[in-house]
């Protein structure tokens, strides 16, 4: 069996110092990276191993060190993608790292049908009741990859659009992201962003070499 080990950045990584609240949010972020991509990758085909990076530096050091056969999967941050990989010292490893462009949260608004299935979910407050979610401004007709900063549009679509009793619904990276992952499509993932499409394929030729 092929084993394939994913380092993701995002998350903490644990220490004597870490509180545990953060260390069961990274348990569940990563949980939910596992489920999703077992969406293509069957656990009886794959041994797919996954592991939070906390820092993009850190993610890529943890690539560099590894003794199995390993990717990456970072934010781009509105880099070209040779100038971030220069920028990181990893060129010589391009073929094994991937993005999120730009960030996480551009998978996430890329299918806002799961937003509104997160506040269904969640017992949130709908408000503006009669306005879709995906006839929103600030994704409408733009595709997720071109978004400026997708981690602050998210938290605003979820203030305009949801509370939680009686505040406007915020949105913490560790806290809220798992269960956005949870929900995501991965077929959907591939057809939108060519990253994950690029990863993808360099996971099934792994399995097919082996």
């Amino acid at each position: 069996m092929v084993t394939i080990k994913i380092y993701i950045e995002g998350g903490v990584l644990e220490n004597k110092n870490t509180p545990s609240l953060a260390i069961s949010n990274t348990n569940i972020l990563r949980q939910s990276f596992y489920e999703l991509l077992t969406q293509q990758f069957s656990p009886y085909d794959f041994n797919l191993v996954i592991k939070m990076g906390s820092g993009e530096k850190q993610t890529i050091k943890f690539l560099k060190n590894s003794s199995v056969d390993a990717i990456a999967l970072i934010d781009l941050d509105h880099k070209d993608k040779k100038d971030k990989l220069a920028t990181l010292e990893a060129s010589d490893f391009a073929k094994q790292i991937f993005f999120m462009v730009q960030t996480m949260e551009a998978w996430i608004l890329s299918q806002p049908d799961k937003i509104e299935l997160y506040g269904k979910n969640e017992y949130l407050t709908r408000v503006k009741s009669n306005s879709l979610i995906e006839e929103d401004k600030s994704i409408k007709d733009k595709h997720p990859e071109s978004l400026i900063h997708p981690d602050a549009i998210l938290k605003t679509i979820l203030k305009r659009y949801f509370k939680q009793g009686n505040r406007k619904k915020g949105y913490g990276k560790l806290k809220d992201a798992p269960k956005f992952i949870n929900l995501l499509e991965l077929d959907k993932l591939v057809a939108t962003f060519e990253d994950v499409r690029n990863m993808v394929l360099y996971i099934n030729t792994k399995n097919q070499n082996k």
